[in-house]
């Protein structure tokens, strides 16, 4: 998150026993964030979601809790799960208590290409000018929601984007995003 917009990759891990459809990259990212302190949800948009959410808690320690209470939470990017509109933003007392949506995408890049990819224009703390991010199949009323649920900044919620081969990018509550 202190490098808004930047794409990273994640390294490869063979998981041997992951439930069907879910990507290695995204496990990998529930278990770097979890353990028994901490809350997450998957949105019904992930196929087989109760499987995906029993895996990741006995793989994790991470308790499966209701939306308004996750630390993290997973969506399909291809349609906006209205469940997204539950993420807890904090308080003003305690901003940081606003929850992390991690949102899985087709194809994530820094650069543009004519395959059907829209563009996020980012800018703010953290970026020098501006900063793009291109996805495809990506359902752009999650950014709506988001813009609607970082108006009240210091509370807010983050987004942490990841595509199917490692790439990931976040976007903290305090980037200002476009759609181009």
């Amino acid at each position: 998150f202190s490098r808004p917009g930047e794409l990273q990759s994640l390294q490869k891990i063979d998981y041997r026993s992951l439930p069907k459809g879910m990507e290695g990259y995204v496990f990998t990212i529930f278990e770097t964030l979890l353990d028994s302190t901490v809350g997450f949800s998957i949105s019904s948009g992930i196929h087989n979601n109760t499987v995906w959410s029993e895996y990741i808690r006995v793989n994790t320690g991470g308790a499966n809790t209701a939306f308004e209470n996750s630390h993290f939470a997973l969506f399909n990017g291809i349609s906006f799960s209205e469940e997204f509109n539950k993420l807890s933003r904090g308080s003003l007392e305690f901003p940081e208590q606003g929850a992390t949506a991690i949102i899985t995408v087709e194809s994530l890049t820094a650069e543009s290409s004519t395959n059907g990819k829209s563009a996020l224009i980012l800018s703010g703390p953290g970026i020098k000018s501006k900063n793009s991010l291109y996805i495809t199949s990506f359902d752009f009323a999650y950014i709506d929601a988001f813009r609607h649920h970082t108006q009240n900044y210091p509370m807010g919620i983050e987004l942490l984007f990841v595509d199917k081969t490692g790439a990931v990018a976040a976007i903290p509550r305090t980037i200002e995003v476009k759609v181009a």
